[in-house]
């Protein structure tokens, strides 16, 4: 497994390659904008476009996000957990003698009960990264929409949450996992920033490729296009004790609404 995090990727966005790809990251970084066009790359032109863009984030895919997360937001029930608090009543597991000496005998029995309350609780979201060469870049857009907008959501709603990117490349037997780890639990959220990496057709075909081409096997030329999701048994042994959202595969809007509202959902059955 390659795993990365969004700071490393800006720092190094021309980083070198095993062997068995330094041919094709050469040809990438010399030819990609060129002869696949802008249109392809999300409207980026070059290298220095997509850096700036992972840097500041992505406003206008924001936007679009920040529509679609009014829409649900309001469903999502609060983070709840539990802890123990004292109450007082007619009998429980030790008396007060002084509430009884007083005449409280209605609550002079005391006992710690579990009880329910509104705090943080730390989820996970795992969700496939871009795509296969002939999609578009708005079906790009909705494959990362639903992790954003569930992100935005439920931070809102008092949850810490953690996003990882992920994609598998497989040769045969050989098997490849990109892992990027977009926002940590106590990291603030930036709306744009996670716009940029989970949903821009251009992020995903620079650094993203650039992530497959460190694998140890030959990607050869079908290798950026041809990935597969992280197994979900494979991102709760990776998240520990961590709850975790497993996303696959998306291409549409309605794709990506529905997801959202499952875990609404579930949530609400809690």
């Amino acid at each position: 497994m390659y795993s990365l995090t969004l700071g490393k990727l800006a720092e190094e966005p021309k980083r070198d390659c095993p062997p068995a790809n330094r041919a094709i990251r050469k040809e990438m970084l010399q030819t990609a904008f060129e002869h696949y066009g802008s249109t392809w790359m999300g409207g980026l032109h070059s290298w220095d476009e997509a850096k700036s863009l992972l840097e500041k984030g992505w406003p206008q895919g924001a936007e679009r996000l920040r529509a679609l997360a009014g829409k649900l937001t309001a469903q999502v029930p609060q983070a709840k957990s539990i802890r123990r608090r004292l109450t007082w009543a007619d009998n429980g597991d030790e008396v007060c003698r002084d509430r009884l000496n007083g005449g409280q005998v209605d609550s002079c029995w005391r006992t710690m009960r579990r009880a329910p309350f509104v705090a943080p609780q730390t989820v996970a979201i795992e969700t496939t990264w871009g795509g296969h060469y002939g999609q578009t870049p708005e079906e790009l857009f909705w494959q990362g929409a639903a992790a954003a907008v569930l992100t935005d959501i439920m931070e809102e709603a008092g949850y810490r949450v953690e996003v990882y990117a992920n994609r598998v490349s497989e040769e045969g037997s050989k098997r490849h996992c990109s892992r990027v780890k977009v926002k940590e639990a106590d990291m603030p959220m930036r709306l744009d920033g996670m716009a940029a990496v989970l949903c821009h057709a251009g992020i995903f075909r620079t650094f993203g490729f650039l992530c497959i081409e460190q694998a140890e096997h030959d990607i050869g030329g079908w290798g950026h296009g041809h990935g597969r999701e992280l197994p979900l048994s494979d991102a709760k042994v990776l998240n520990g004790d961590v709850e975790s959202i497993h996303i696959g595969v998306i291409s549409t809007e309605s794709e990506a609404v529905t997801v959202v509202r499952e875990f609404i959902a579930k949530g609400e059955e809690r």
